[in-house]
């Protein structure tokens, strides 16, 4: 971070009364994303003093790392890794130069640079990250050049979902950035195809849900609270683990195992 450009805007935006300069850097945009404010004058030295608070705390690459996990990518797409699976159908660790260069541009400008809405505009601001990359030596000439001829491709394929929701719930009742489960992710992806393949077994207009708790530490393992959460007719959006229902005769079951004991 650069004092002396940050101060240089702050004077300007004082004596002028309105902001006319940014002075803004990577980590002054972390600060920006994780404490919104307004855009005057105090608003910039909070954000100043957020920025130095981050550099006094955390390193380089964890400013990079927050950054890349919170800006925005167009839409409601926060973040790296879901601007990864929505445009392009991968991880990021697995994009190529041309996609890597076109996703690391998208959040100067989100919404006049999604490349499922303006392509060409997408596709002149990768490049420019290409030369770029290219003019400072970190990608080679022909590498660039290469990327250079990829088209700008989209996957027509969603986003991976677990544990839908269960993670709507956790996130309605958490206020911390980080929320930490007992779901086992593995146990949770049979229960959500066990869940698929008892779907067409199914009355119309009929759920069903799942829970598993291990009896050791009463902890959650495993949640399905819909058969699938984008069918409408089924009522997906509804989680019926939460749901307030008549348990009929499932409890005939425990009144009689506890009887027979």
């Amino acid at each position: 971070m650069n004092p002396f450009s940050v101060a240089r805007a702050a004077w300007q935006d004082l004596t002028s009364g309105r902001v006319i300069s940014g002075g803004s850097t990577l980590t002054m945009q972390v600060a920006r994303l994780l404490d919104p404010h307004p855009k005057t004058f105090g608003g910039k030295i909070r954000q100043l003093w957020r920025a130095l608070q981050l550099e006094w705390h955390l390193s380089k690459r964890e400013i990079l790392t927050l950054y890349l996990n919170r800006a925005p990518f167009g839409g409601t797409l926060q973040g790296i890794g879901a601007a990864s699976w929505a445009y392009l159908g991968k991880s990021p660790a697995n994009l190529s130069y041309s996609e890597a260069a076109m996703l690391a541009v998208l959040p100067q400008a989100p919404s006049r640079l999604r490349p499922d809405r303006w392509p060409e505009r997408a596709e002149a601001a990768r490049n420019k990250v290409l030369e770029r990359m290219a003019a400072q030596g970190v990608w080679s000439r022909e590498q660039v050049k290469e990327s250079r001829e990829e088209p700008i491709w989209l996957a027509p394929r969603q986003m991976p979902q677990l544990a839908p929701l269960f993670s709507r719930m956790m996130l309605g009742k958490s206020k911390s950035d980080k929320i930490v489960t007992t779901l086992d992710a593995g146990l949770q992806r049979r229960l959500e195809e066990l869940a698929q393949n008892w779907k067409g077994r199914l009355p119309p207009r009929s759920s069903l849900a799942m829970i598993v708790v291990d009896h050791t530490d009463m902890r959650v393992r495993g949640w399905v609270g819909s058969v699938d959460l984008n069918d409408d007719s089924r009522f997906g959006h509804v989680d019926m683990v939460n749901a307030i229902r008549s348990p009929g005769s499932v409890l005939k079951t425990v009144c009689l195992w506890s009887g027979a004991g």
